[in-house]
């Protein structure tokens, strides 16, 4: 933020509205999820916390629209976040639930540590802080991806079955 020409005072509100964004996100995303295709919601809310991102660090000659994009980053980043444990309870069956969620989140701590870890090791490269909120939204896009595979196959699922369905009566 210092690097963007923010005083502190900027920086330190800019940076709440990550949280902000994220409340705001949990329960909007959660909202769509109802009302949309579930895969479909969380993969654009990855998306736009990804393009989010990567918008933070093109702003360092206009720190005015880095709140903005702050904001939007905690909407897409934790809204989709934590959508992704309403999705896994509804993808594993009832007698595997507990543990297919368990090891989501499992999955989830490792990258959490180990991000910041690789993310402090790049910054100290001389690859700058552009480079590095590149390598994060590409990071981001890896789930947004994986939603979207997941929703074509549940959406080719879906047709296969109806057609079965379909031949079976007309037998």
């Amino acid at each position: 933020m210092q690097e963007a020409g923010a005083s502190l005072r900027h920086a330190t509100m800019a940076t709440s509205l990550l949280s902000l964004g994220g409340i705001v996100g949990a329960f909007g995303v959660g909202w769509l999820m109802d009302r949309f295709e579930r895969n479909g919601v969380v993969a654009l809310t990855f998306v736009v916390g990804g393009v989010s991102v990567w918008m933070i660090g093109q702003q360092t000659s206009h720190p005015v629209l880095l709140p903005l994009f702050i904001f939007l980053a905690g909407v897409g980043l934790n809204g989709a976040m934590f959508s992704m444990g309403g999705l896994a309870a509804m993808f594993y069956p009832t007698s595997a639930r507990s543990s297919g969620v368990a090891w989501m989140y499992g999955v989830g701590r490792i990258g959490g540590i180990l991000g910041p870890i690789a993310g402090g090791m790049m910054l100290r490269t001389s690859a700058g802080s552009g480079m590095f909120f590149t390598l994060v939204m590409a990071t981001v896009m890896v789930p947004a991806v994986a939603l979207w595979i997941k929703r074509r196959a549940a959406s080719r699922a879906a047709a296969d079955s109806a057609g079965a369905i379909g031949t079976d009566m007309a037998a």
